[in-house]
């Protein structure tokens, strides 16, 4: 019988169902409209900053706004789930968006960072841990304001943390087999980091979110798991775009939010024997999950104009990346499946202390037995104040003798200059590497050396000289698609070197040209009779820093395309000519000393393993050299780093071509790095077989330095020419690089033709821009320093049957 005091309203109730359930429906709707807007926003601001650090990193002129990344995607998503949070009074909506919300103050709080060079890995590292213990700070204060309960500290239980230390050493798997720690300052720092990373997560996670949710008076049910772990996972993709950098976000995300369902429920381990708040075991698993790739990858290796090539680095970053989100999803079944066990067990048995000791053994194993054992990175290339002056040494002398003596002179400069600061490294037993050709060392150490080298009254300036970590497996060598030419190709023709040969019956005979570049295929067909190492008392002819090998071999090609537009069969300019090289840039990263090691054995060759100082060979060094290089901000160089090598180079009467550089036309003053910004090396641009300058060569002035030097100095076919690759194949290339060898092979004619040119780098310039073919095709009309004497409407097409005819005309002093 119904109370008539309380009487049923059979028409309000039915109405008042329907608002509720139309309410709820929004709520749920609104749920997943944020997480469309939360993953839109981070795959957009992932997208526009992984192409704006690749543009960055590469060398094109453009602003560095990354710093602007973090700000707007925090702010993109602070605010409206701020709002929200505040507005939904659905509890766990609530919930959901204030754990965003954290997480999106600490991406703003990223700023900073990106503030720094994209290069400056460990200040990069100093300053997120600064940043990181002011999160938690903040993050403290606001959460013991909203929550009274919240004590991390005096409450804090260790549940959970055999659980995450299994799961954290078994994701460190791929990344100890594949990967390779930095120095030991690198892999210190990043462990800090990583782990102070996952304190973040784990406080942002409880306290947003897992201390509502899943509080001691509440029962915890596998639906909970999934939204929880779902809010979780979303969290983690925010904190980790804002944190991660220079590609290092992508890797992050591949390794995080999946651990999300496992972090929820960790936070439930041994939870009916000890109801205290558990945040440590989840700090455990996200910190290792975190600090596994930061410290065994370099971020500097994701970028794609070195990590670009078959079985380079990124591929193993994605490999283990994969293999990390596989590891998560595995855990994730794997706990959901017996979870309510992990609520009665505060600790392991036993056998789960035995299983975990054995998983962190299995990593130590997989190191030490498949892994690349080892530190590697931190080296500084110091440059001394005093270099050799060359100016007393006369330019009228012959070649050979010039040489000699500049040799002598740089040598007895370094030596004197040295001996002091090799005596301290020496007795600290810090390794080094002396250089004379310009006055340097390269020394592996960090941070607290660098600071003591500053000190040294000797020293004038440090550069970072960054070196590739080993990769898990040896490259295999590139392939190219195309059959060896029958006849001359369109670019040597068009340059009309075959009219030198039919004509003047000038192939480059007795000219040694000199190539520092990938490596060179040594037994290629359309090289191999070249190479001035057969024969005895050749002298040497190959030197490679990079991997040691005894003969000459090239696993890009690059280096071997290069040699064949100089020398080759069929592709070349100056097939009479002779070959000697050294690799500075297997895997297209190279460093100021490996580009000053192969500099000075192309002047002074020697020996694999002995000292350039005594057993230089100037007499089997090259007259002429070609660099199809750069050396940018990102390989350590700044716009002086090697001016004194060139400068000592041209003393020694060696003609230098090098390629301008590949970063286009559309933007006055894209010859920007080292050595083709120099006045003693003669520059090159690419051109098309139409004649026109090819959209992607760099063009002058030079800002760099301040001069406004015009620059290219020439035009050369640089697009579409067949050239020679490994594997003994050929392909179609393009680039500056293969613009400057023709110059190289130009050259090699003309001292051919005239021997007496030989050295006389200044007046055989002269012939070449005499000789060229004037340029009528588009050009930017960039403004130069017109007190050099040239203009950037000034560019000519190189022609090689003028220059050499100029050449053999031309009246040289003995």
């Amino acid at each position: 019988m119904q109370d008539e005091k309380f009487p049923v309203n059979n028409e309000i109730e039915p109405q008042q169902n329907q608002v509720n359930k139309r309410q709820g429906c929004a709520v749920f709707l609104l749920f997943f409209v944020a997480i469309f807007w939360l993953v839109g926003m981070t795959v957009l601001t992932q997208s526009v900053s992984w192409v704006l650090e690749q543009t960055i990193f590469e060398g094109y002129p453009t602003q560095d706004i990354r710093w602007m990344f973090p700000l707007l995607y925090g702010a993109a998503l602070l605010i409206p789930f701020g709002i929200m949070a505040r507005k939904i009074t659905s509890p766990r909506s609530h919930l959901a968006y204030r754990t965003w919300g954290l997480a999106a103050a600490f991406a703003v709080l990223q700023t900073p960072s990106r503030l720094l060079a994209i290069t400056d890995a460990q200040t990069v590292a100093v300053v997120q841990t600064g940043v990181m213990v002011l999160y938690l700070i903040l993050l403290n204060q606001w959460l013991k304001r909203i929550s009274p309960d919240w004590k991390p500290w005096n409450e804090v239980t260790w549940r959970g943390l055999e659980p995450a230390l299994l799961i954290g050493f078994l994701v460190s798997l791929p990344w100890l087999m594949w990967g390779a720690f930095g120095s030991p300052v690198d892999t210190l720092v990043n462990l800090v980091v990583g782990l102070l990373f996952g304190v973040c997560a784990s406080w942002t996670i409880f306290g947003g979110l897992l201390s509502a949710t899943q509080r001691k008076d509440q029962d915890y049910r596998t639906a909970d798991i999934l939204i929880d772990g779902l809010i979780i996972g979303m969290a983690l993709m925010i904190m980790v775009t804002g944190f991660g950098q220079t590609g290092m976000q992508w890797v992050l995300l591949l390794c995080l939010p999946v651990l999300g369902w496992t972090a929820a429920m960790l936070a439930q381990a041994g939870r009916d024997e000890d109801q205290r708040p558990n945040w440590v075991g989840m700090a455990w698993l996200l910190g290792l999950a975190s600090a596994w790739p930061l410290m065994l990858t370099d971020p500097d290796e994701l970028s794609l104009i070195i990590s670009s090539g078959v079985g380079e680095r990124i591929e193993w970053v994605s490999r283990a990346g994969l293999v990390t989100l596989l590891m998560g999803v595995t855990a994730t079944f794997a706990l959901l499946a017996g979870w309510r066990w992990l609520k009665r067990r505060a600790q392991f048995p036993l056998a789960g202390k035995f299983i975990t000791a054995g998983v962190i053994f299995l990593a130590v194993g997989v190191y030490f037995l498949f892994g690349r054992p080892g530190f590697y990175g931190e080296r500084l290339f110091v440059i001394l104040k005093n270099q050799a002056d060359l100016t007393q040494i006369s330019a009228n002398l012959p070649w050979q003798e010039k040489r000699a003596q500049v040799y002598q002179t740089l040598v007895k400069q370094a030596e004197g200059d040295q001996k002091g600061l090799r005596t301290v490294l020496d007795r600290y037993g810090i390794k080094y590497t002396p250089y004379y050709l310009v006055n340097a060392l390269e020394v592996q150490s960090g941070p607290l050396v660098r600071s003591w080298l500053r000190t040294r009254p000797e020293v004038d300036r440090i550069l970072d000289s960054p070196i590739l970590r080993p990769l898990p497996q040896p490259l295999t060598a590139n392939q190219g698609t195309l059959s060896a030419p029958s006849s001359p190709t369109w670019n040597v023709m068009l340059i009309e070197a075959d009219k030198v040969w039919n004509l003047l019956g000038i192939t480059g005979e007795g000219i040694r040209v000199g190539i520092a570049d990938s490596g060179i295929q040594g037994n290629h067909p359309a090289i191999s009779a070249a190479y001035a190492g057969v024969g005895s008392g050749s002298g040497p002819a190959w030197l490679d820093p990079w991997n040691q090998t005894s003969s000459p071999s090239d696993l890009s090609g690059h280096g071997t395309g290069v040699t064949s537009i100089i020398l080759g069969k069929n592709t070349g300019v100056a097939p009479g000519a002779q070959w000697i090289g050294c690799v500075n840039l297997a895997r297209n990263l190279g460093n100021p000393a490996y580009y000053v090691e192969c500099m000075q054995f192309l002047l002074a060759p020697y020996p694999q393993g002995s000292d350039p100082f005594v057993a230089g060979e100037t007499d089997a060094g090259a007259q002429v050299v070609n660099y199809s290089w750069s050396c940018p901000s990102v390989e350590g160089c700044d716009a002086d780093a090697l001016q004194p090598v060139v400068a000592a180079i041209r003393a020694a009467g060696i003609f230098q071509a090098a390629a301008a550089g590949n970063l286009g036309t559309d933007y006055c003053g894209t010859v920007s790095d080292p050595p083709a910004i120099y006045a003693q090396v003669f520059s090159v641009g690419s051109i098309d077989s139409d004649e026109n300058m090819s959209t992607f060569s760099s063009v002058g002035p030079v800002l760099v330095d301040g001069s406004l030097r015009a620059k290219p100095d020439i035009l050369a076919p640089g697009e579409d020419v067949i050239a020679a690759n490994a594997n003994s194949s050929y392909e179609s290339v393009g680039g500056t690089s293969f613009a400057s060898p023709h110059v190289a092979g130009v050259v090699a004619l003309m001292w051919s033709a005239n021997p007496k040119l030989i050295g006389n780098v200044n007046l055989t310039e002269q012939l070449l821009r005499q000789s060229a073919k004037p340029y009528s095709g588009p050009k930017p009309e960039c403004p130069v320093n017109e007190s050099t004497g040239a203009s950037g409407s000034n560019y000519g097409i190189l022609n090689a049957f003028e220059a050499v005819r100029l050449a053999t005309a031309a009246s040289v002093n003995p």
